[in-house]
């Protein structure tokens, strides 16, 4: 009885449906190249793994800018210090014996001028956070430009040598505050833009069918990194965990500062410009590593390479595995083309509406990160309930809650839209933030509670709005049109340091953050309501039916 011939390999192809023909080979051939192909297509996933996890490095050097809050009351107390002193070399010799007694001179002396009109307060400090957003405002459109020149790798290292540069000066120009806001902030903001973009495109283009995820796992590394510096800080500055004990003024007795007449306290403050300096090594280091890992796919999965023609595969098996993704990249190749230019953007009502939205939650974002600690004094004994080592490990919970929130949130957005990503976040974000001044009364736990969900809806905001870019202007819009959309963030922050500056003196931190709540109340009312971010199914934007 002869052996039954092997059945022959048959491939449904819609070439073959047309009436083209396919050349016909041997399965051993066919087997070979389609091992080749797939030692290929692992090579090519694990280079986008390894682009998207250096994209994760450089934004949890960029993500040390949300530590500003753990470091506030530390750098001005210093600044304090220096103004104290300068206050004390200039004042009159006779007038400085009028305040002072001949036992305690020196401490009587450091109390009357701890209480200047002209020393830096710590509400002033959230001109540095402002200033920071200000600048990423600012550097993000010339990232956008420079990488098309220089690349990726060489963008993201020249953005992460400007905000190294400018930390490892900060230490010279603590004794100016308006100095050190225009380099601590708006320096090291511009390079935080420059490198902040680079790492989402490369991973969106690895992976275009998960935009989400990949815009989520990034920026995961932006909260990561108070996550893992903010402990870290808090350690070398503050080893006893020592808490501040000089209320200057009398109106405001939950504004504490470090007491310059105390022997301890005063050892903290000194430590203060070397630990700019090793974050300034630190940072340097850490992008660069980042940047190494960068790659931009030389051609999408499918794509013919160089070499392909000599292996038949090109021909039969790679057309079963084009079928197999065949629905994914047609809807990747609509998306594409669905990129619109900056002048079209900038001219449709869903731009302005994401825009929008993006400053509300902007406002919250500043509030979130610069004022977490301060509704963690009790206002009756004018002390923290919780000591610094436990405020420390809330920044901790905190930074990773906004790690997983972009995630989270990310993923949302590519299972249900963004729509109803944004909506959920910001309906949450209003609860937590109303009930944010209540919560230290009612112990420590609900007060670390309520501040890890605010830093888990804060992390949120920056992967969907990115997924919204790419969803609504196509995916090449990244790139060019997000940094944009971000320069929300710069009316935003300037409108919040207004805002303390004008408002916080009057009502106070509580009633500062119920305002926010009303804001994110209204983001989550808008997408609900706006026709042009409503979550009814739609092909076809708004911008597009302009157009």
């Amino acid at each position: 009885m002869e052996p039954r011939a092997p059945p022959r390999l048959s491939v449904s192809s819609p070439r073959r449906e047309s009436g083209a023909t396919v050349p016909s080979h041997s399965p051993s051939t066919l087997l070979s190249c389609a091992s080749s192909e797939t030692a290929t297509e692992k090579r090519r996933r694990w280079t986008g793994v390894l682009s998207v996890f250096g994209g994760v490095l450089v934004h949890v050097c960029l993500g040390t800018v949300y530590t500003w809050g753990t470091l506030a009351v530390y750098v001005v107390s210093y600044m304090r210090l220096l103004q104290i002193q300068s206050l004390q070399a200039a004042s009159d010799a006779s007038t400085l014996l009028e305040r002072t007694s001949e036992e305690d001179g020196s401490s009587l002396s450091v109390f009357a001028f701890a209480s200047a009109p002209s020393l830096v307060r710590l509400s002033d400090s959230a001109w540095v956070l402002a200033s920071q957003f200000a600048g990423m405002t600012l550097g993000m459109p010339l990232g956008g430009i420079a990488q098309k020149t220089l690349g990726p790798c060489r963008t993201v290292i020249l953005g992460g040598a400007l905000m190294s540069l400018a930390v490892g000066m900060a230490p010279v120009l603590l004794h100016s505050y308006a100095l050190f806001v225009t380099v601590f902030g708006v320096i090291q903001g511009v390079g935080l833009g420059l490198a902040y973009t680079a790492p989402l495109l490369c991973g969106l283009a690895w992976f275009p069918e998960k935009k989400g995820v990949v815009s989520g796992a990034i920026t995961a590394g932006f909260g990561t990194g108070a996550l893992l510096f903010s402990p870290l800080q808090a350690a070398f500055l503050n080893p006893l965990s020592i808490a501040p004990s000089q209320a200057p003024y009398a109106s405001h007795p939950a504004e504490l500062y470090y007491d310059i007449s105390d022997s301890d306290q005063l050892e903290i403050l000194l430590r203060v410009p070397r630990l700019f300096r090793l974050l300034a090594v630190c940072y340097l280091l850490l992008v660069s590593a980042g940047a190494a890992l960068l790659r931009v796919p030389a051609a999408s999965p499918g794509v013919r390479t160089p070499g392909a023609s000599a292996c038949v595969f090109d021909e039969e098996a790679a057309l079963v595995k084009s079928l197999e993704r065949e629905e994914v990249r047609d809807e990747t190749r609509e998306e594409a083309r669905a990129t619109v230019s900056v002048r079209t953007a900038l001219g449709s009502w869903t731009f302005w509406s994401l825009w929008t939205l993006f400053f509300l939650n902007g406002l919250a974002i500043c509030f979130t990160a610069s004022f977490w600690r301060l509704l963690a004094v009790d206002r009756n004994t004018r002390a923290y309930i919780l000591t610094e080592t436990q405020l420390a490990l809330v920044g901790a919970a905190a930074s990773a809650c906004n790690a997983v929130g972009r995630l989270a949130w990310g993923h949302l957005a590519d299972k249900r839209g963004f729509q109803t990503s944004l909506m959920g976040l910001s309906a949450l974000w209003s609860l937590l933030l109303f009930f944010l001044p209540n919560a230290a009364p009612k112990g420590g736990l609900c007060y670390a509670l309520a501040v890890s969900g605010s830093f888990f809806c804060l992390g949120g905001n920056f992967s969907v709005f990115p997924s919204a870019v790419a969803s609504v202007f196509g995916p090449d819009a990244i790139g060019h049109l997000y940094g944009f959309i971000f320069g929300s963030q710069l009316a935003s922050s300037l409108g919040f340091a207004y805002l303390t500056q004008r408002v916080a003196q009057t009502i106070g931190t509580d009633g500062l953050s119920t305002l926010m709540g009303l804001c994110t109340a209204l983001t989550a009312m808008s997408v609900f309501c706006l026709p042009a971010l409503s979550p009814t199914p739609r092909k076809r934007h708004s911008f597009q039916k302009q157009s």
